[in-house]
Order: C-alpha cells, then structure tokens, then sequence
C-alpha cells in the first residue's frame, strides 16, 4: 500500500504538494489557535550526523520521437584517430574518435602531484613528533629564557664588553678625525708642490726655448746651403754657377733611371725644406715677442709649435741626406769622383741630425713635464674634493658608532620595558610551540588537512573525467549515419563529429542556466512516466548543449539521456519527470538546511547550553533541498536548532521558512519551482 501512494506521489507531484501544503497550514493553523496565545518560546532542534549527501537537478520533458542522434565533442583538440565510416554498425561505447589529450594528461599529472603532496602534508601532520624536532624547539625554548635572563641579569662580562666596545668606538673617532686632518693637509701640500713644479716647469719650458733658438737657425741656414748653395759647382765645376741639387743632378752620367731616380729625392728634399723653413719662420717671429713673464699658455703654444718645426727639420735633415748618399751611391758605382764639398755636406749634414734629434727629445720631455704638473694638481684637487665628500660621511659613520655603543650599555644597565616584553613573548611563543609539538596535531589542523585531501582528490577525479571525454564514445548501439570529420581536423567543443541512428529510446530535458551548470556527460539520472506511474527507469546523461537558446530573455539548455535498459511501456511522446544526479558525497557531517544561517556573509547554526542560544560559526560544503554539508565548527551529535516557535507572536511562527523538522516552505516552493520548470 505505501509503495502504491510513493508512486503515486512520484507520478502526481504538484497534486501531492499542494495537497501538503493545505495540510501543514491547516494543522498549522489549529496549533496556533490552541496554543497561540500562550507567551512561550520554544525550539526544535536536529542532530548533526554523518551520512551520504546527494545532490540532484530534477526537470521534465519527453521522449523523443526521434531515432537520428547527433555525436557531440565536449572537448577542443585535433582529431588523432576516427575509427568509424558512414553505415557502420556500432555497439554501445564503441570509440567513434580520439581527441589529442596531451594537455590533459599534463594537468592529470599535476593533479596527481598535488594530491600526493596533500596526502604527505596529511601524513606529517598526523605522525608522533620527531625527537630532532623535539629537541630543536627545546633548544629553542632555552635560548630564549637565556636571552630574556641575559636582558634582565646582564653578567660582569658582558658590562665590561660594552664598556670595552664604548672605549674603543671613541678612540676610533678620535683617530678619524686626526687622520682626517692629516691627510687633508697632506693633499693641499701636494697640491701647492705641483703649483711650484708648475711654475719651474714653465720657467725651464722658456729657458729651453730660448736654447732651441739659439742653434736652430745655424741648423736651417745649414740646410738651406746644403741644398740651395751654389759651392759644388763653383769648386767642382767648370760650368756656369749652379745651385748644389741642380749640380748634382747634372754629374748622373747613367741611364735615364739614374735620373728619375735622384730628381725624386730632390723633389722630397726641397717639399720637406719648404715645410721646415715656414714653420721655422712663424715660430721664430713668435719667439721674438716672447718675453719671460708672457703668460702661461702663450709659451705652452710655441713650445708644442716648436715641436713641429722641430720635427719638419728632421724629416729635412732626412730628406737631404738621402739625397746625398744616393749621388755618393752612384759615383762610387761608376768609379767616378766623389766631390770633397759633398763630403763636406754629409758630415754637415750629421752634425745637424744629432743636434736636431737632441733640440727634438729637449723639447717633448719638456711637453711631458708641464701635462705631468698639470696632472698632479688635477690629482690633487680631486684628492681634496673626494676628502671633502667622503671624510663627512665616515665622520658620521664612526660618531653613530659611538652613539649605539652608548645607547647599548644604557640599556644593559637599564633595558627597556618593550626589549622586556619582547623576550617574554619570546618565551611563551617557544612554550607554546613546544608544547603543540608534543601534543601533536588538533583536530582543525587535520580536518583542515583532511578537506585539502579531499579536494585535490576530487580535483584528479574532475581531470580524469575531462580525460576519458577526449574519448567520444559511442552512447548506445545504432549505425552511423554520417561522419563530418577527417583525422587530423581540428575540433571544438560541441562540435557535431557524426550522426547516429537508433532504435534507443531518447529523453529530452530542458533546464534554466542555473541547474545547467552542475549537469555533465554520464551522470546517473531517474526517470518517472506519467503514463506509467508504476515504472521507473535509469538512464545516463549523454549529451549536454553548450551554446544556450534565448527566449523572451529566459537562457535555458536541451540535456539528453539514454536509457540503460529497454521497456515497451516507453513509447515516442511519453512525458516524464527526470531526477540527475549531480554529486555525492559519503561519510561527511551533515545537518538540515533550515539549521544554518547567514550573518555578514558568514554562516552559523545555533545551539542550546546551559537554556541559552548560542552561536557557532560553521562552513559549510555540498548541500542540496534538505540538507547541507558542515565541513568545520561542529561536531559529529550535537543537537542544532533547526525551528524557534514564539508563541507571542499571534498565530505566526518566528522562523518558519528555515524549519525543516516538518515541511520547509522555502525548499519546498524551490522544489515545486523547479518541477513546473
């Protein structure tokens, strides 16, 4: 007979509800007629027990007449394997396609990492104390009731240290700051002997040039004969006069090589005394005016210009005097006479070499002793500069010293009551550290670790579901219609793969964007007929849209479900009245729904000690109509409130919608919603 009525409950849902509905008002209604104006407060409460908790979305819809089903990805990837053609026959759970999985796998792997270090973590929370462990923060503890009493009692020794420490800190100030003077004064002497050096270096630049001038014009008059003269041809020569390079190249009696040859070493000889007398010229008229007290500058000018004139006279020398040996060369070739004037020329010609080559190093060591004067005072200067920034700094480093070194001792006489207090916490968190470490874990760090287990756990069970989704299988037996893919496609998620035609019975449902969320492919589902009030089946959830329809604003979704075994009561058209499982969990604390309750996005339940309602605050887990999950806060017994019945209140009870000891009105209008959906 029950069994007969839980059908018929099951077949006539709305009917029975309403029929509820005017049962628990009416009963209701004569409670608060006989008992409502009795001033009382009274509750009832439910025990928090562990359990299985469900969850489910239900809905409705009907069998489809149709027997061509469209297969569906629900994952994105490239198609590696397509093991089915158009008219093939197939079975239920035949794999139709393969989609690429390497990156679900990765995170399967990941999934499996994290769940083993959660176990670990887990595992180490709940194993005895390491005795290492163990004597580390005893150690610990000791060291710092040592450092407090250290603080508090401080030792002859350590005073006499910090004095020590404050001695020698002041000494060394005191020497910084003589050393810092000394080398102040050592700097500006330093730079007061470049200045001297300077000035003698100017004063011997002026005395070498006045030497220079001396011997250089015997040296460019010299050239000047040697190769403008006219004494070879006078003493040597019967011919008119003849100018000495004209004369020598008139006694090549050779080929015409000979010639070519010599009137280049001419050509070079006269260009190179060209160069040699202007400048000459213009750094002789400079040194004309150049008087002893002339400014710095103007006789660093004609020194540097009288380098070069000085250099353009030895390539002159050079230049004449490869003149000569190659005339000398080809006379002696030819067994002819070599002139006694030209021999003269060369020992000339000599003297001028070494007398230049010397006026040349005179005058570049001289260069290189005023940039060497110039640069010492430059050293100088930055040395004093570099005193001046740095000698502050270290000033005030070595007086901070000082000023810690007092502070110190100040306090090892007299520390401070923060530096006390500190210590002292120091202390009591060691104690305390110590003594959670022998107690081993309490039960909010394990149910802490436990929920963390659970959670990666569910986590590597979620990825693996997404990894055999990667298999497209084959939901019953039927024969392929059509394939729309090629291996090597790339496919997304809903993307049709094939068709199906079967004589499998289908269920179509629709669901709001709310309930859509938690249903996926397999799911165990329910079903109820209508037609048939005494028959309920079982099926599985093969196939879930994922692009929703809009409709007057409302987004709703079109799930499928196959049945696991065939009835011929179940025809085409049927309406029917499905429940699909959508999570479960076992052994977990469960307690009505009505018990908790939310303040400032917190949620808590209440309970009774000692006649007065008290508040805890829990969280919560999975839940669905009538009960939810407590994860913390709560323990496995303990009675909770469930209803407050305030009898002042005339014919109204003072928590009705959160009761769940007899019919929840909020769960159950949640539940006469979703039926009518």
């Amino acid at each position: 007979m029950f069994s007969k009525i839980f059908k018929f409950f099951l077949a006539h849902k709305i009917i029975a509800i309403i029929g509820i509905l005017l049962f628990s008002g009416g009963g209701y209604f004569g409670y608060s007629q006989f008992y409502g104006h009795a001033d009382t407060v009274s509750y009832v409460s439910a025990a928090v027990e562990r359990g299985m908790l469900i969850s489910s979305i239900s809905g409705t819809g009907q069998v489809s007449a149709s027997n061509q089903v469209d297969i569906k990805s629900t994952v994105s990837g490239d198609v590696i394997s397509l093991n089915v053609v158009s008219g093939q026959d197939i079975t239920s759970s035949t794999v139709i396609a393969l989609i690429d999985d390497s990156e679900t796998q990765k995170e399967l792997r990941d999934a499996g990492i994290a769940l083993e270090n959660a176990q670990l973590d887990l595992s180490e929370l709940l194993a005895p104390p390491d005795e290492i462990d163990v004597f580390k923060a005893e150690s610990a503890l000791a060291t710092a009731k040592r450092s407090l009493n250290e603080l508090i009692n401080p030792t002859e020794d350590d005073l006499y240290d910090a004095e020590k420490a404050l001695i020698t800190a002041q000494d060394s100030l005191a020497k910084l700051k003589n050393d810092q003077a000394k080398s102040y004064k050592a700097a500006e002497d330093a730079k007061k002997d470049a200045e001297n050096d300077m000035v003698e270096s100017y004063e011997d630049s002026f005395n070498l040039l006045t030497t220079v001038f001396f011997d250089l014009p015997t040296v460019i008059t010299g050239l000047n004969n040697i190769l403008y003269g006219y004494d070879i041809s006078e003493s040597e020569l019967i011919l008119t006069s003849q100018r000495n390079y004209n004369a020598l190249l008139w006694t090549i009696e050779g080929e015409h090589r000979d010639e070519y040859d010599i009137e280049k070493f001419i050509v070079s000889a006269k260009d190179n005394y060209e160069i040699a007398r202007k400048n000459y010229d213009d750094a002789f008229a400079e040194y004309k005016t150049l008087t002893r007290d002339a400014e710095y500058q103007v006789i660093e000018d004609l020194l540097a210009e009288t380098v070069i004139t000085a250099r353009a006279m030895a390539d002159t020398v050079k230049s004449e005097n490869n003149l000569y040996d190659f005339w000398v060369d080809y006379r002696t070739s030819k067994n002819l006479k070599v002139f006694s004037k030209v021999t003269s020329y060369q020992s000339d010609i000599k003297t001028y070499t070494s007398k230049i080559n010397s006026l040349l190093s005179s005058l570049l060591s001289q260069q290189r002793a005023l940039e060497d004067a110039k640069e010492n005072i430059i050293a100088a200067e930055e040395d004093m500069e570099e005193m001046k920034k740095d000698q502050p700094i270290d000033l005030a480093a070595a007086e901070r010293t000082v000023k810690e070194k007092e502070d110190a001792l100040r306090k090892l006489k007299n520390p401070e009551q923060y530096d006390i207090d500190d210590k002292e916490i120091a202390v009591k968190e060691k104690e305390l550290a110590l003594e959670k470490l022998k107690a081993g874990a309490d039960d909010i760090d394990i149910r802490s670790k436990s929920i963390a287990v659970q959670e990666k756990y569910e986590s590597l069970l979620a990825v693996q579901e997404k990894l055999a989704e990667h298999s497209i299988k084959a939901p019953f037996n039927g024969t392929v219609a059509s394939v729309n893919i090629s291996q090597g496609d790339t496919v997304n998620s809903g993307a049709v793969i094939g068709t199906v035609i079967t004589e499998q019975r289908i269920i179509e449902i629709t669901l709001n964007e709310i309930d859509i969320a938690d249903v996926k492919v397999g799911q165990n589902a329910t079903v109820n007929f209508d037609a048939v009030p005494e028959l309920t089946a079982t099926g599985k959830v093969f196939e879930v849209d994922t692009l929703g329809t809009v409709n007057q604003g409302v987004v709703s979704y079109k799930i499928k479900i196959s049945f696991d075994v065939e009835d011929d009561r179940i025809k085409p058209g049927m309406s029917v009245s499905i429940s699909v499982i959508t999570s479960s969990k076992q052994d977990v604390l469960l307690a009505p729904i009505g018990a908790v309750k939310t303040s400032a996005g917190a949620s808590y339940i209440e309970v009774l000690q000692d006649g007065k309602l008290i508040r805890k605050t829990v969280k919560t887990g999975l839940g669905n109509d009538t009960m939810i999950e407590i994860v913390e806060g709560v323990n496995d017994g303990e009675q909770v409130i469930t209803q407050t019945i305030n009898t002042a209140v005339s014919n109204q009870s003072a928590a009705p919608a959160q009761s769940t000891g007899g019919f929840n009105m909020g769960g159950t209008t949640q539940q006469l919603q979703r039926i009518l959906r």
